[in-house]
């Protein structure tokens, strides 16, 4: 028993040992963010059992990054979404389920208690980190396919806060973009899941009408619906939607292309112009045939495999590299 133990203890100082050197020894743990030391231990100890040793590459590495662990979050979600986009979105993936997602629900009628404590946990440190008065909210909403039955195992919750915009100023448009930036910059910066499900962010105004009358909304203040999930009988028009949604990835790629050619300013046009489009083609499917028009689930199909993210970052790019003179 001596012997083995020797051996163990052995192990570990020469792996201390090997340490020894690197950009870690300079820093102390007083030195570093205590939060991302946090993390980098956490995720180091997938590779040790010493603490010590976790806590020495956790410093060595963030000696080189002070936001190493961050970064490295960052990345894994990046990995994991492009998994995700390369699988073609089959039929299947939109079809409805008999009972709401166990996961989340105790019953037809209620939330699970932890989910509903969390997620307004999630909300109120939304609020709290951008100063929004506590009186302009009105409400928390859960909703989204998670609320519903056409949930699927890569389903995120929507968690949307209800304030009253006339509250925080009078120019509501104005305040629609600060809060849609605000909640953009939130929602990538931070990787909260419930139970595997990612948590997003948004923030809508208490006069919203939704272009889907049927969607799902559960209140987590007051702990029950608003409007509760209906489950459809009929079938939906799978080869419609992946028409629609070919065409507009036909038209991302073109404007791919325009980029390539440095050709910015019709670059950027051709982008927003795509954009008005998808609003107006999902807005009309929603408000003919609600959440499973072909208009909407071509939004998803395109949304799931990151062309909605590429359109985003194109429009972005072409702008500043309309704005920018070259070296």
């Amino acid at each position: 028993m001596f012997q083995q133990f020797w051996k163990i203890f052995e192990a570990a100082e020469i792996e201390r040992d090997q340490l020894k050197g690197g950009e870690g020894d300079k820093l102390r743990p007083e030195d570093v963010n205590p939060k991302e030391l946090r993390k980098g231990i956490q995720h180091e100890m997938e590779h040790t059992e010493d603490p010590d040793v976790a806590e020495e590459i956790a410093l060595d590495h963030l000696a080189e990054d002070p936001l190493y662990y961050t970064h490295l979050d960052r990345m894994e979600r990046e990995v994991k979404k492009k998994k995700i986009r390369k699988a073609i979105l089959s039929k299947d993936h939109f079809k409805q389920h008999n009972e709401l997602s166990r996961d989340i629900w105790d019953d037809p009628d209620q939330v699970k208690l932890e989910v509903r404590l969390k997620l307004k946990r999630i909300a109120n440190a939304f609020l709290r980190d951008h100063n929004i008065d506590p009186d302009a909210v009105e409400d928390i909403y859960f909703t989204g396919s998670l609320a519903g039955f056409n949930y699927h195992p890569d389903s995120d919750i929507d968690l949307h806060i209800v304030v009253d915009f006339s509250k925080v100023n009078q120019d509501l448009d104005m305040v629609r973009d600060l809060f849609n930036s605000r909640r953009l910059v939130w929602n990538e910066r931070h990787n909260i899941t419930i139970f595997g499900h990612e948590v997003e962010i948004y923030i809508e105004d208490i006069d919203e009408v939704y272009d889907d009358e049927d969607r799902p909304v559960y209140s987590l203040t007051k702990d029950r619906w608003v409007n509760p999930p209906k489950r459809l009988n009929k079938d939906f028009d799978y080869n419609s939607a992946m028409k629609k949604a070919q065409m507009i990835m036909h038209q991302v790629g073109l404007v791919q292309e325009l980029m390539n050619q440095e050709k910015f300013v019709e670059a950027k046009r051709q982008a927003t112009r795509i954009f008005a489009k998808l609003k107006r083609m999902r807005k009309a499917g929603l408000q003919r045939e609600g959440a499973y028009s072909p208009e909407n689930i071509a939004f998803k199909i395109l949304r799931k495999q990151g062309y909605i993210d590429q359109l985003g970052d194109l429009k972005s790019a072409s702008f500043d590299r309309m704005m920018s003179l070259p070296q």
